[in-house]
């Protein structure tokens, strides 16, 4: 498995405490080689008697409670289980460690979610770090989760990580410098999202609290994703002195050192369901969005924008010909086009409704400099381009073009202009994903 790979494999690292000392177990020899890398400075013991923390996969070891009694020094053990494997497991640890924790790990084969078992609120919690695109999943997620909130815990079990501690208040080593934090501190439970395998992958962590979290942490450790942490940071320390601070996420602190960075946010509970296109709150956050950065580009300059003349093809061959030719016609009449600060990433699983009001996240991709209307496109189309929606070309472009002509305000004739937007929006998207063409075809039907 490449080391990429093996970074979303074991991503529920993340909850690691402090040790000099680590011995790991069921691991095969190429992933012990890339234990030993991850856990520098500490050092990789091969015998369980002088280490501080046991890291054990039990489904590539047989259970031997010799090896837990013979770590008489062991302050933690972190074991991966399947449903036959963590009783066993489970019962020994028990005899051993004053406390112990058990995550579900979710989907089992592919993960993205370690969901704390102890409670019901502890479910809830964790919920809302996971919001599944396709509408299957959303079901079966949010019917597993209905029913461990109601005590029925064994759908969730398939998967398991079991935590034991020698000492109740050792929690995970990256909430150590972490706000403060209601009573019970950095050891209670934490609900974990550990994103997607890619070179990009971050951890979405959802702090320890009594009651409701005020906070919310983004951890990366890879040169891409810190570089996306970075990014955020930046933008939202802009936005805080903007007419959209109170729908935006409070940075609360930031940290980048040598081996991670971390941006603790503001957190809101979320409510649940997606936001419809006609939401006043999220119309009226597009409209105060377009006003940052608002700027007209003379059509002599916008000629030149990406997707207006057509890529390694002559004009003859041209499918899209008819697309052009009228953006072309609508710039040399002088129709501007319009910039302004856009999220970048603008759909209904980046932003929600909360007992404060509409509330937008997650602003890795923020750009200061992007089309008018492209946030209002991608709230309509995205669903359908991650496959979370099934809907006509013709279907989605009305709404996106309903959307973006409630948002944009321009002096001369509204639905030109958002047409216009909308076709240099698509057009150097055509080698993405054929829905942008099927689109554009649309387009072209509707737009005379």
């Amino acid at each position: 498995m490449a080391p990429r790979d093996l970074d979303h494999e074991f991503s529920w690292r993340w909850l690691l405490p402090d040790a000099s000392r680590v011995h790991v177990a069921g691991f095969t020899p190429d992933e012990q080689a890339w234990w030993a890398r991850e856990l520098s400075p500490a050092a990789v013991v091969a015998d369980p008697a002088g280490a501080e923390l046991l890291l054990i996969r039990s489904d590539g070891l047989s259970f031997e409670e010799g090896r837990l009694a013979g770590a008489a020094h062991a302050h933690t053990v972190m074991a991966t289980c399947t449903r036959s494997t963590a009783p066993a497991w489970r019962r020994a640890l028990l005899r051993r460690f004053a406390t112990i924790s058990e995550y579900a790990v979710l989907p089992p084969g592919n993960p993205r979610l370690l969901l704390h078992l102890d409670g019901g609120h502890q479910v809830s919690r964790g919920m809302q770090l996971h919001r599944p695109g396709r509408l299957f999943r959303r079901w079966a997620f949010g019917g597993a989760c209905w029913l461990a909130r109601c005590g029925f815990r064994w759908p969730l079990r398939a998967r398991t990580l079991l935590i034991a501690k020698a000492d109740p208040d050792k929690g995970p080593r990256d909430l150590a410098g972490a706000p403060s934090v209601a009573a019970g501190g950095h050891s209670m439970p934490c609900a974990v999202y550990l994103g997607s395998p890619g070179p990009d992958r971050k951890t979405t962590v959802l702090p320890p609290a009594v009651g409701e979290p005020s906070w919310i942490l983004k951890s990366a450790q890879s040169p891409g994703a810190r570089a996306s942490l970075r990014a955020e940071n930046r933008v939202l320390g802009f936005l805080g002195g903007t007419v959209l601070k109170d729908q935006v996420p409070r940075v609360l602190k930031f940290t980048d050192d040598d081996r991670s960075t971390n941006l603790f946010l503001e957190h809101r509970p979320l409510r649940a369901g997606r936001p419809r296109s006609d939401d006043p709150g999220l119309v009226a956050f597009l409209r105060d969005m377009s006003g940052i950065h608002a700027t007209a580009t003379p059509w002599r300059d916008a000629a030149e924008l990406p997707g207006v003349k057509p890529e390694q093809e002559s004009e003859g061959s041209d499918p899209f010909a008819g697309i052009r030719d009228r953006v072309r016609i609508r710039l040399n009449a002088g129709i501007p086009v319009r910039r302004h600060l856009a999220h970048g990433d603008f759909t209904f699983w980046n932003c929600a409704q909360t007992s404060r009001g509409f509330f937008v996240f997650d602003w890795e991709t923020g750009a200061a400099d992007e089309l008018a209307g492209a946030d209002a496109f991608q709230y309509e189309i995205g669903p359908a381009l991650a496959g979370a929606e099934r809907a006509s070309a013709p279907a989605l472009l009305r709404r996106a073009l309903g959307l973006a002509g409630r948002v944009i305000a321009a002096s001369e004739d509204a639905g030109d202009s958002v047409r216009l937007h909308f076709a240099l929006w698509a057009l150097p998207r055509l080698r993405r994903h054929p829905l942008y063409g099927e689109l554009l075809s649309a387009l072209e039907a509707d737009w005379k």
